[in-house]
């Protein structure tokens, strides 16, 4: 019985052992994400209000865009939206929204309390479009030039500096 137990405990300590290596090995470029540099990931998404509509990577030509992923039950994206408000009044850029992992009906209340600076806001329910983006949380945003080429990658909230010093130069 306690070669048993022995045995057990070896194996545990491999497994153990394997995971932590898997840990230490691991790096967030291994993710399959999109990357600066490259073209923005094809895809097709529902529209929140309209799931018959699409929302698609050739939204994001002939312009420049701002593709923001946010959730109602995200503390941070409360805070980014006003900027987000203010940007869209700029005319700067195209905002468009991903909301994401999200109910719909909690989406719409987040959108009316608060208003809404998207062009097109899609839904992502399940998760696939952040993967396909290599988003981590929310708020995540990318800025995507007018040939569908990635230039900016935020993880977090946009704040007034970010947006003053690192995207609003790209846009010139």
């Amino acid at each position: 019985m306690k070669k048993i137990y022995i045995s057990l405990l070896a194996i545990l300590c491999f497994a153990l052992g394997l995971g932590l290596w898997y840990l230490i090995d691991y790096s967030p470029s291994d993710k399959s994400a999109v990357e600066i540099g490259q073209p923005a990931p094809k895809f097709f998404a529902p529209i929140l209000t309209k799931p018959e509509s699409g929302f698609t990577d050739q939204d994001l030509r002939g312009h420049y865009s701002l593709v923001n992923f946010w959730a109602s039950w995200c503390y941070s994206c409360i805070y980014e939206h006003k900027l987000l408000e203010k940007i869209k009044q700029s005319n700067d850029i195209q905002l468009y929204g991903i909301n994401y992992m999200d109910s719909t009906e909690q989406a719409e209340q987040f959108l009316q309390t608060y208003g809404n600076p998207y062009t097109k806001v899609a839904e992502d329910q399940s998760g696939h479009l952040g993967i396909i983006w290599g988003v981590y949380g929310t708020p995540e945003s990318f800025v995507i030039n007018p040939q569908g080429i990635i230039v900016f990658h935020q993880t977090g909230p946009i704040t007034p500096e970010i947006w003053n010093n690192k995207i609003k130069p790209l846009l010139r």
